[in-house]
């Protein structure tokens, strides 16, 4: 199983629209609310099982996911159907003559999806799409599948239909509540339509998601007709499922709510509640000093929590809760550890500035903290040099011992610089077999001091590789920061015009560049 995104919003749908199932079923029958029932259990089969089908990597137990969806899925159009009829007064009972002409081809389509291995009519073939960021189910359609998408495009356009005709003969005090749910019956089709025509790219069916927001603008409009309130059960629920902690403060900064997820970020019990916000174990400085100052619209910024063992970095959500702009009774705060996310960032920033094999900077990082160097030096008139190496002969050892003991050479050279430079030295690998260090307040003596030893410390080692044992030299030009240099371009010429000299002198040496 693989718990996606896509999977855990559905998941968390399901759950609240099953809620809003077992609340308004068992209370009294009044316009709508059985049938409107009927739809939100649809709607949260659909969602769950469509949610198990996209955290499953498995086709046969994907197949299986698929088939219990159509428990929701062949009933969503008459459910649908049935609530626009039952709300808008176009049916007091259902019959049988009705209930016949409604779920005849929804039970057919339920039972060919559960048998379709023996005929193909709703799926011709089904496999996995492993292209995307998780495995998906795709699927060529048969022909009772264009049945069903029928049905399915009849009761939507007729409930349509029967809404926006309940909105044109309704008084203009009830009209808003009406239009609410009339817009509820368009969304299915946004989600419909992206879903047939693949519009997005991620081959997900849209309609899963989008159906929960249908049963939201159903339920608000019931809500504003007092029929049934199950608002205070879909806030806590979903407040609890919430994967961040949320806190919720008065203007004084106690503590009034929390979640789950707060509860454990924050070792909250229920004594916590009426604490201030410094009393709590975590308040961090930063959330303190912006909670102070009560926002008026949605605000976010990050934390950072440095712990003996690596840092922590959470991002903080301040929400103000007030009824108008001018009502402000508290905030909302909500926290979200964003630690793997930073360090999956660092990671990527590393990868772009960092050579593959020696793990020393690339050319583009050594190009552009040179030249933050350089403007340093040349504000506050410090020293700065640059080295740079090749290592002699190179083709050679390729030639000799392959490709991968040229690697093992370049690897242990850059081992050697790297325990042999200062924290604040950058040594890079430029390209194939030459390299550069960067040397900051670092005048010319010391950076031939440096050169030597790196050249003699070479020259006295060997290189093991597949038992055998390589020997190689460098030669190295060694280049200052002068009054006369005023551009990257320009200190790098000059080294490697030292280094072309030292070639010319035989290879294993150094040559300090002279200004020109």
């Amino acid at each position: 199983m693989f718990f996606n995104p896509y999977a855990i919003i559905l998941f968390v749908a399901a759950l609240a629209i099953l809620v809003l199932f077992f609340r308004s079923w068992g209370l009294e029958e009044v316009k709508g609310t059985r049938e409107f029932s009927l739809l939100a259990l649809a709607c949260a089969i659909y969602a769950f099982f469509y949610a198990l089908e996209l955290s499953s990597t498995e086709l046969n137990i994907v197949l299986i996911w698929s088939k219990l969806q159509y428990l929701g899925i062949s009933f969503i159009a008459p459910a649908f159907l049935f609530f626009a009829l039952k709300y808008t007064g176009r049916v007091k009972k259902f019959t049988f003559p009705w209930l016949l002409a409604l779920l005849v081809i929804p039970i057919i389509t339920f039972v060919l999806n559960l048998t379709n291995e023996y005929h193909g009519l709703i799926y011709r073939s089904s496999y996995l799409d492993l292209s995307g960021p998780f495995p998906i189910l795709t699927f060529e359609r048969g022909i009772w599948y264009w049945f069903h998408i029928v049905n399915i495009s009849f009761s939507v356009i007729l409930s349509n239909i029967l809404f926006l005709l309940m909105w044109f003969g309704s008084k203009r005090n009830i009209r808003k509540q009406i239009a609410i749910i009339f817009i509820g019956s368009l969304l299915p089709w946004l989600g419909f339509i992206v879903y047939l025509t693949r519009a997005i790219s991620i081959n997900i069916d849209i309609t899963a998601f989008i159906l929960p927001l249908s049963a939201i603008c159903f339920y608000y409009g019931l809500v504003r007709y007092r029929l049934f309130d199950i608002i205070p059960v879909a806030r806590d629920l979903l407040f609890e499922a919430l994967p961040d902690g949320a806190l919720v403060f008065d203007l004084r900064l106690r503590l009034v709510d929390f979640n789950a997820a707060a509860k454990e970020l924050f070792n909250l019990d229920e004594e916590s509640i009426g604490k201030n916000l410094s009393e709590l174990k975590r308040s961090w400085p930063k959330l303190l000093q912006n909670l102070q100052k009560p926002v008026e619209k949605y605000l976010s910024f990050e934390l950072q929590e440095e712990t003996s063992e690596k840092d922590h970095w959470f991002r903080a959500d301040i929400i103000p809760l007030a009824e108008d702009i001018n009502n402000l009774q508290g905030q909302m705060v909500i926290i979200k550890d964003i630690t793997d996310q930073r360090f999956a960032e660092e990671n990527l920033r590393l990868m772009a500035t960092t050579d593959y094999l020696t793990g020393l900077r690339n050319r583009r990082f050594f190009t552009q903290i040179t030249e933050k160097e350089l403007k340093r030096s040349m504000r506050y008139k410090i020293p700065l040099s640059i080295i740079t190496i090749d290592l002699d002969h190179f083709k050679k050892i390729n030639d000799a011992y392959g490709h991968s003991g040229g690697d093992r050479v370049l690897i242990a050279f850059a081992e050697l610089l790297k325990k042999r430079l200062r924290e604040l030295d950058t040594a890079a690998r430029l390209g194939g077999e030459e390299f550069s260090i960067l040397l900051p307040d670092t005048a010319v003596e010391k950076a031939l001091y440096l050169a030597e030893e790196l050249r003699k410390t070479v020259e006295s080692s060997k290189v093991r590789h597949d038992g055998a044992l390589i020997s190689y030299t460098i030669s190295i030009g060694v280049a200052t920061y002068h009054a006369d240099i005023i551009s990257v371009d320009g200190l790098l010429i000059e080294a490697d015009r030292a280094l072309y000299q030292a070639k010319e002198n035989g290879r294993n040496c150094v040559v300090v560049a002279k200004p020109a």
